[in-house]
């Protein structure tokens, strides 16, 4: 992709030095949508990169040891396989087809236009206050509460310590939740069939991330399509 090399480049190298994993005081200056959206980028992807990179790391970890035979797993091993067995909420420690289903990456144009949909391009009070970037809810009684909460409703806004934070909860929501079953399940379809991991596509298989269903799903599709996110994946 020649005609966005240097440009690129030289953001990612400012948001990971100067920015660190939060959106700096700068960032709320911008006027210009096409600045803001391309300074976005640039903060965000590096994020979530680092976060799937983590993903495949436990991924291939599972595959080197559960493809060996159990008895020559050693202690060190076990320690770890059960550590990601109550992350990702694994039912059987050695089913390796489980654990492939659900210890996968979100390809980064979904993660992308998520995230902007969500915190409105990074500018919500949300992302200010809490690094929340995806609007991720809490019932433990510590957040921000939402300013148009409903009468009797509990839930408040999550405050994570970084945008890291943030996005490693956001991929684990979609790895482990029940409301996610399809879109773990289209992406093992993808992965089985040697095809890759496209957010456009796995855009699809989230109806239930939202109560506008199909509204929302169209918004992320158009999202990623007008901003030419899908070549980040």
């Amino acid at each position: 992709m020649q005609f966005i090399k240097k440009p690129f480049f030289v953001l990612i190298v400012l948001a990971i030095s100067a920015f660190g994993t939060t959106f700096p005081d700068s960032y709320y200056k911008i006027t210009s949508n096409s600045v803001m959206k391309t300074r976005f980028i640039a903060i965000m992807l590096p994020v979530i990169q680092k976060e799937n990179a983590k993903i495949l790391k436990e991924r291939e970890f599972l595959e080197n040891t559960l493809n060996k035979n159990i008895f020559l797993i050693n202690s060190t091993n076990i320690r770890q396989l059960l550590a990601i067995k109550r992350k990702y909420k694994i039912a059987r420690v050695y089913d390796l087809h489980s654990y492939l289903k659900k210890v996968d990456i979100v390809p980064p144009s979904l993660a992308l236009a998520q995230a902007s949909i969500e915190s409105g391009w990074g500018k919500s009070r949300f992302v200010r206050e809490a690094n929340n970037i995806f609007g991720q809810w809490t019932y433990s009684g510590v957040g921000i509460i939402p300013e148009e909460r409903i009468e009797g409703a509990t839930h408040r806004i999550r405050v994570f310590r970084d945008l890291e934070d943030s996005v490693a909860n956001y991929m684990l929501n979609l790895n482990m939740g029940w409301a996610y079953n399809d879109f773990r399940r289209k992406r093992y379809e993808l992965r089985m069939s040697g095809k890759e991991l496209d957010g456009y596509t796995l855009a699809t298989t989230l109806l239930k991330y939202s109560s506008t269903g199909q509204v929302y799903v169209d918004k992320v599709q158009s999202l990623i399509n007008d901003n030419n996110l899908w070549k980040y994946d």
